[in-house]
């Protein structure tokens, strides 16, 4: 596996080298206003070009643009790149006020920016499509070893298999003594106990270890990562949901007294009002696009069925405050007095009401539904603050009344049009993957956070994935 993270690792940079070269030399003939051959611009420039590519790519590896460990997606490779070039390039110009003789001049850094960002977050997207291209094909797959039978452990073995692109392959699974709600799933190829962890790393060459128990005694937990360090084999856990705020926790002690303090949520203060005003600028900008559609698609409504354009409906929000939020009527008038009707056919998971084929659902409604247009109005909950682009889902007051303790936690930021529950398979979450989901999402927020989300939307959107 090293071998392979390796030889990866020397593609990615020769290839960065290369795409380096390439914008300097072209970005010096831009300001120069034309086109010498390469070779000749690279003779007269090689100084500086040794120098910008060396500097670059000691950020690029500061950086951690050739740690292939953490496969990113994407979206967020492509914002790791043009993060730690950007950086580059604003250092190269704060240069040239002191030291001109090193870099190029300005315009040059410019013109070259704009070139290495085209060529290398293109070259990088292509190299994680490739590579899930391969994983899908059975090439260059991780096997694991998943410890744990339970809920945990069934749901990470249907994620894992509904998800190839992830390149793991489930070489079995270990049993946990006395553990809470253990059984043998289908597809469970239960190969033995704990004692047999190390004797199988070896014998089946596994390179990750999953711990999928929920409440597991830490001195287990601890034997178990010995063991993975030992054979050198990763070790990974399913975090419980009070593990979610790790990030959170921090030491300090009182008169010799030790302590443990969980810190506030990130989004207070100057984060909520980042969070806020990117939530204004998307919204006017975003409407810009939409508003001959909202029109088009009124009066679709209005064609096919009786009743009004919009349908307006209750909502709990920040802190449990009720809104009222809009969306495109995608039902029959009558559908709420109906429901009793069809209460008993939910196939959604825990306390949302889902149903694929639901009777009540007009045919504009299952079109604006399958393409998520039904949620356009939200727009103007984001622009009077009663929600965002990005958190929770909304839930109803009846949900609420229903929460578990820990739940109540997803109440306290703005529901969100859109979120980590929804790129991580919409109506196919269940509905305590979706709480989890979403208090991960309030712990660890940043505005580049909301920025993937919002990216991860569209092709989940356009592919219509998990939507009805």
């Amino acid at each position: 596996m090293a071998k392979k993270t390796f030889t990866f690792n020397l593609l990615l940079m020769a290839f960065d080298i290369l795409a380096i070269n390439i914008s300097f030399i072209l970005g010096d003939c831009l300001k120069r206003g034309y086109f010498d051959p390469p070779l000749l611009v690279a003779a007269q420039n090689s100084r500086l070009l040794i120098f910008a590519t060396a500097t670059l790519l000691a950020i690029f590896s500061f950086f951690k643009l050739y740690d292939q460990q953490a496969k990113r997606s994407e979206v967020d490779e492509a914002g790791a790149a043009a993060g730690a070039l950007t950086f580059g390039m604003v250092l190269f110009e704060f240069m040239t006020l002191f030291y001109r003789d090193m870099i190029f001049r300005r315009l040059t850094i410019f013109y070259a920016w704009l070139f290495a960002l085209v060529l290398i977050i293109t070259f990088r997207i292509f190299l994680i499509l490739l590579r899930k291209w391969l994983y899908k094909r059975g090439v260059g797959v991780s096997n694991i070893l998943i410890i744990g039978t339970g809920e945990d452990g069934r749901l990470l073995m249907q994620k894992i298999k509904n998800h190839p692109e992830m390149g793991l392959r489930i070489a079995g699974f270990l049993r946990v003594e006395n553990e809470p709600g253990a059984f043998t799933s289908e597809g469970m190829n239960v190969l033995g106990g704990t004692n047999d962890l190390e004797n199988l790393i070896v014998k089946l060459g596994i390179n990750s270890v999953i711990f999928a128990v929920s409440d597991a005694p830490n001195n287990l937990i601890m034997e178990l990562v010995e063991k993975c360090e030992l054979n050198k084999a990763e070790f990974r856990f399913v975090p419980r949901v009070l593990d979610i705020i790790e990030s959170r926790v921090s030491s300090d002690e009182v008169v010799g007294v030790p302590l443990i303090t969980v810190k506030e949520i990130k989004l207070y203060g100057l984060n909520a009002l980042l969070k806020r005003t990117s939530d204004i600028v998307y919204s006017f900008v975003l409407l810009v696009f939409v508003l001959p559609v909202i029109g088009i698609i009124a009066l679709a409504i209005k064609l096919d069925s009786a009743g009004s354009m919009f349908f307006v409906q209750r909502r709990v929000g920040a802190q449990g405050k009720e809104f009222n939020m809009y969306k495109f009527r995608s039902m029959r008038a009558d559908a709420e007095a109906d429901f009793g009707k069809v209460a008993g056919m939910n196939e959604a998971d825990g306390l949302i009401f889902k149903m694929k084929n639901d009777p009540r659902v007009t045919r504009v409604g299952r079109f604006l539904r399958k393409w998520s247009l039904d949620e356009l109005p939200q727009i103007f909950n984001v622009i009077k603050g009663d929600m965002s682009f990005v958190g929770p889902r909304p839930p109803l007051p009846s949900e609420v009344r229903n929460y578990n303790s820990w739940h109540k936690k997803r109440l306290r930021i703005a529901p969100g049009i859109t979120g980590l529950w929804q790129v991580s398979g919409r109506s196919d979450v269940s509905f305590d993957e979706m709480v989890k989901l979403d208090i991960y999402y309030i712990e660890s927020w940043s505005l580049w956070q909301d920025v993937k989300i919002l990216m991860k939307t569209v092709p989940v959107v356009l592919l219509a994935k998990g939507a009805y």
